[in-house]
């Protein structure tokens, strides 16, 4: 069980920062392939941060029970595993609907979707280092 936590946590945590490494350095080279790529990236990631967030949360319970609610790995993962679920279904998916009416709007929620996101990119390293 130890073995499957640490590659969901390197895998998270991993593709985390790598997305964000390289979609930093394609949106200021290459801006209209970074566009074109980022809902592919950051939906991937969205989805493995919630099959390996559940891992997590589940490793935590079973390893200590119901005290891992004590503990701060255990609300660094939470905290990231619900931030993936709002990133990947909720702002993700609003976005995209409001995209073709309201330019605004959709600015709003990128914005607010890249501060989650620079957030759980900080607390996967926390994590990580914990």
């Amino acid at each position: 069980m130890e073995a499957l936590r640490k590659l969901a946590e390197t895998l998270w945590v991993g593709s985390l920062l790598f997305v964000a490494a390289i979609m930093a350095w394609l949106m200021l080279r290459r801006h209209d392939l970074g566009v074109s790529v980022a809902g592919s990236l950051f939906g991937a990631v969205a989805l493995t941060g919630c099959i390996a967030g559940l891992i997590l949360l589940i490793h935590q319970f079973w390893k200590v029970g119901f005290r891992a609610m004590r503990t701060l790995p255990f609300w660094l993962i939470t905290v990231m595993w619900l931030f993936a679920l709002v990133l990947g279904y909720a702002i993700h998916t609003g976005s995209a609907a409001l995209g073709v009416r309201l330019g605004d709007v959709v600015v709003s929620w990128h914005t607010i979707s890249m501060m989650l996101y620079l957030i759980q990119c900080v607390l996967g390293v926390l994590l990580i280092l914990s």
